[in-house]
C-alpha cells in the first residue's frame, strides 16, 4: 500500500500538482465518468454565465446609450426597445445599442427629449392667444366679431 507522504512528497502543490501526483499513483477521487460529468457540466455553466454576462452587459450599452441620447424614462424605452435579436460578441454591443436607439427615437420621438431638454415639438401650431375681448372698446370688439 503507498503511503500518502510518497505520492505527494510532503510538499504543497496546487491543485493540478496535485492531480497529477493522484493520476500517476494510480488514484483517483473520482472515477472517470463521474469526472467527465463534472467537466461537461462545468463547461455548461460557464457558458451560461458567459452567455448572462454578455446579455448584461448589452442592456447595460442600451440604457447608457438611451441615457446619452436624452431618453425620457430610461428603463422603461430599454423594456420596449429589448436586446432581443443581438448577436455578437461585447464589441459589438455599442454599435448594437447605437442601432437599436436610433430607430426607437425615429419611431417614438416623444420619448426623447430635443437637444435643449424641453419635450420634442408635437408638430401642433402654436399661433396667436385669442384677443382679451373684455378690455377692447366697442368699436375694437365690433370690428373684431365682424371680422371672425
Amino acid at each position: 500500500m503507498t503511503k500518502i507522504s510518497e505520492i505527494f512528497g510532503g510538499r504543497s502543490l496546487s491543485a493540478e500538482e496535485f492531480e497529477a501526483a493522484l493520476a500517476g499513483s494510480g488514484y483517483s477521487l473520482f472515477g472517470a465518468e463521474e469526472k467527465r460529468a463534472l467537466e461537461k457540466r462545468l463547461e455548461e455553466q460557464k457558458a451560461e454565465f458567459e452567455s448572462e454576462l454578455t446579455r448584461s452587459r448589452v442592456s447595460a450599452a442600451l440604457k447608457y446609450e438611451l441615457k446619452r441620447r436624452g431618453a425620457h424614462n430610461v428603463s422603461l424605452a430599454a423594456a420596449a426597445i429589448g436586446i432581443d435579436g443581438f448577436a455578437g460578441d461585447e464589441k459589438d454591443a455599442e454599435a448594437f445599442a447605437e442601432e437599436k436607439v436610433e430607430k426607437f427615437r425615429r419611431e417614438e420621438p416623444y420619448m426623447f427629449a430635443d437637444a435643449k431638454g424641453s419635450p420634442v415639438s408635437t408638430g401642433a401650431s402654436h399661433g396667436e392667444s385669442a384677443p382679451d375681448t373684455d378690455s377692447m372698446s366697442d368699436s375694437e370688439y365690433y370690428n373684431y366679431i365682424k371680422i371672425n
